[in-house]
């Protein structure tokens, strides 16, 4: 053996392991550190060192990143660090590091009620880490049993809630898991007090804070005190319940949430006992903390516990601006309800539209009744003047009186027709007025959510959204702005939409030629809102991807009927659609074209000619 290099590199490999060892003492070190901010300072300085480091290493170093902002409330942070310890694991890695992963996601989720995406985290945890034998792997699955039943606790199921919790204290006290025991009963408190069991929820609570000193966890220490104090409260113990939320408010570098969850009880606590100051100076520290932490939803409850206590006071032009300020955090984290509750408002105005309808057709078949019933009578009027012409003279003025009335009748028939439909055609121009108005309420909550949004990627696609939204607003403002409500002039709504996304991207006319190509079609608002969407989709596409920053090029679109078909062309000489596509650019708005398409049972072609083209036909469209 060639001792001359078999020595150097026997000293190479001491190197490397030693440095190994240094990184593994300097995450332990970080580990130890209470205090979230300076644990990511610290973090920060390890930075290059571990950036050449083994995958391992690299894994626990983004936990430890990824624990702290969670403890911070920084969502999206905590989750891109969980993130990546998954993707360091997923083939092959160390799957008790992958459970960590999917389970701090999971946790990070239910924090802002997302239950269903965080159970689902949950239940990939359990899967890794399910039939391991290892002790870690042993104890975790414990672990992520405790955290199940407190995403059911979450969702008000307080019976599964309890299952999962006794289960998983019947696993931790054969592990002598001290620490995770902490957890159960800091969880069963929880259940108890929320179903009024106070008795057995002080006992667990005391349980809990055993364990929490014995093994000295800080950050569960902050959740078991929100549970005593609230047990103490609901047995009339104020005194008690309002010292143990002061220690709360005061451990400014502890977890967030206990932090703002002893802010938001003793305000609370205060308006029930008519103090309204120190409620509003209370929820104003609240306000700044959780603006600080972007919390959205104790932003919104501290603005609610402002209108109370200035509503209290009697401060009600305070209370007032307070209450808008609610309301408005609180539309921007319930968008959703925003929408269905726009359905629901659609589908009751579709059901008197149809009523109205009814109305205006049962009056049109009076009236043809009418004209019948007249014919009629005049025929025998007719009869009886060459067979009884003198009688017909007598009863002359009778019949002129009777004609008369008949005509007056008729024209208050025809009167009230008209009305009807004129009502008919105000209420139809009313509903798409609304619909319009509520599609821009749902295009202003996504503005508003995007000012919270950090990723350039959400904010895009958020504005995508808002485009879409757009888009279909312009069809319900062109059919109330309109004389004729029954349908969409195309070439007038395409020349809209494309001023509306050229604005929206900030597209300039000496970079772009824009040439249209829309015959004189008036179409069915059934068949108008699917091929607008598309046509968004597209121009969306061809604005975006066809050109680069210094590129100029030219945007085409066609609209015409041939041979039963309504055909739709799209082509820009830019990039072509392989470059545009080849990283997965706006796959959800060519699956979006698809779906319409179907809809329409249109088919659709794409070419990459000197550019993009896209040919749209159209077989199930509808005039108006």
């Amino acid at each position: 053996m060639n001792h001359k290099f078999t020595l150097p590199l026997f000293f190479l490999c001491l190197c490397f392991l030693g440095h190994a060892q240094d990184l593994s003492v300097k995450l332990h070190s970080a580990d130890t550190i209470d205090n979230p901010l300076e644990k990511i300072e610290i973090l920060n300085s390890y930075k290059q060192e571990f950036a050449h480091s083994s995958d391992t290493l690299k894994s626990e170093y983004y936990l430890q990143y990824a624990i702290a902002y969670g403890t911070m409330g920084l969502v999206d942070s905590a989750i891109s660090y969980f993130q990546r310890v998954i993707f360091l694991n997923k083939e092959g890695g160390d799957h008790y590091q992958l459970a960590r992963g999917y389970s701090g996601i999971g946790n990070v989720l239910r924090r802002t009620g997302r239950n269903e995406e965080s159970l689902d985290h949950f239940q990939k945890a359990l899967t890794v880490v399910e039939n391991k034998q290892d002790s870690a792997s042993i104890r975790f699955y414990a672990s992520i049993i405790y955290n199940l039943s407190g995403i059911y606790f979450d969702m008000r199921q307080l019976d599964r809630a309890r299952e999962f919790t006794e289960q998983s204290i019947e696993l931790s006290t054969k592990l002598n898991d001290g620490d995770q025991l902490a957890y159960c009963y800091v969880g069963l408190a929880f259940i108890a007090l929320n179903e009024g069991n106070y008795q057995e929820a002080e006992e667990a609570s005391k349980k809990a804070a055993k364990y929490i000193e014995e093994y000295d966890n800080d950050y569960l220490r902050g959740f078991n005190t929100i549970n005593l104090a609230e047990i103490y409260e609901e047995q009339g113990k104020l005194g008690n319940a309002e010292k143990l939320y002061r220690q709360m408010i005061q451990d400014e570098t502890g977890n967030i949430e206990v932090s703002l969850s002893g802010y938001s009880n003793l305000a609370r606590l205060k308006i029930l006992q008519k103090q309204p100051d120190e409620a509003i100076s209370l929820a104003k520290a609240m306000v700044s903390r959780a603006i600080e932490r972007e919390v959205l939803p104790y932003i919104r409850d501290a603005h609610e516990l402002l209108y109370q206590a200035y509503e209290l006071k009697g401060d009600y032009k305070a209370s007032l601006a307070e209450h808008k300020e609610y309301l408005l955090f609180k539309d921007s984290l319930l968008n959703i309800e925003a929408i269905n509750s726009l359905n629901e408002m659609e589908k009751k105005y579709e059901g008197e539209l149809k009523q109205k309808q009814i109305e205006a057709l049962a009056f049109e078949n009076e009236q043809n009744v009418l004209l019948l019933d007249k014919q009629e009578s005049e025929k025998l009027m007719y009869i009886f003047a060459i067979v009884a012409l003198l009688v017909v003279i007598g009863l002359g003025s009778w019949q002129v009186i009777q004609k008369s009335k008949f005509n007056k009748t008729l024209s208050d028939k025809n009167a009230t027709i008209s009305n009807a439909l004129k009502e008919r055609e105000i209420l139809l121009k009313e509903i798409h007025h609304r619909v319009k108005n509520n599609l821009q309420i749902i295009s202003s909550l996504l503005n508003l959510q995007a000012r919270f949004i950090k990723d350039q990627t959400a904010v895009d696609a958020v504005q995508e959204g808002r485009n879409r939204v757009k888009s279909m607003a312009l069809i319900h403002q062109k059919l109330y702005q309109q004389d004729n409500i029954e349908g969409i002039d195309m070439p007038e709504y395409i020349d809209n939409l494309m001023s509306s996304l050229v604005s929206s991207y900030k597209i300039t006319n000496d970079r772009l030629t824009i040439s249209k190509e829309v015959s004189p079609i008036l179409l069915d608002i059934d068949t108008a809102i699917p091929l607008g969407l598309i046509i968004n989709e597209l121009l969306t596409n061809s604005l975006k991807y066809a050109f680069t920053e210094d590129q100029t090029g030219e945007l085409k679109i066609k609209l015409f009927e041939e041979e039963n078909s309504l055909n739709l062309e799209v082509s820009d000489n830019g990039v072509g659609f392989e470059t545009k596509s080849s990283s997965g650019k706006n796959s959800f708005g060519l699956t979006l074209i698809d779906s319409l398409a179907e809809k329409l049972d249109a088919s659709v072609q794409s070419f990459n000619d000197q550019g993009t083209r896209y040919l749209i036909k159209v077989s199930n469209y509808k005039l108006a």
